[in-house]
């Protein structure tokens, strides 16, 4: 399974840690984060320096390679009933035999 979304995790760049809802989602090791390299605000909030949207996969093929990033390179617009303050989330998943 792949799951790609806005979780509002609030996962802090600066200190490494993710609200409860996070940490219920790592519990277990059902589901494995495809953690970008390099991490950056997903929205654009200067109250919050974090990671809000995320891919995760279960039971995800031992062939398979998974990576994922933030575009940083796209400016969100404002957020309204027409538009996201969220940054793109990209993933690439590398099927092998």
């Amino acid at each position: 399974m792949i799951a790609v979304g806005d979780y509002n995790f609030d996962y802090e760049i600066d200190n490494g840690k993710g609200n409860q809802g996070f940490k219920n989602m790592q519990a277990g090791a059902t589901w494995k984060w495809v953690r970008p390299e390099r991490l950056h605000q997903t929205q654009l909030s200067p109250r919050f320096y974090s990671v809000l949207d995320f891919v995760f996969t279960s039971k995800l093929p031992a062939t398979w390679k998974a990576s994922s990033w933030i575009r940083t390179d796209v400016v969100p617009a404002k957020d309204d009933n027409k538009n996201s303050d969220h940054r793109p989330l990209v993933a690439r998943f590398l099927i092998a035999n």
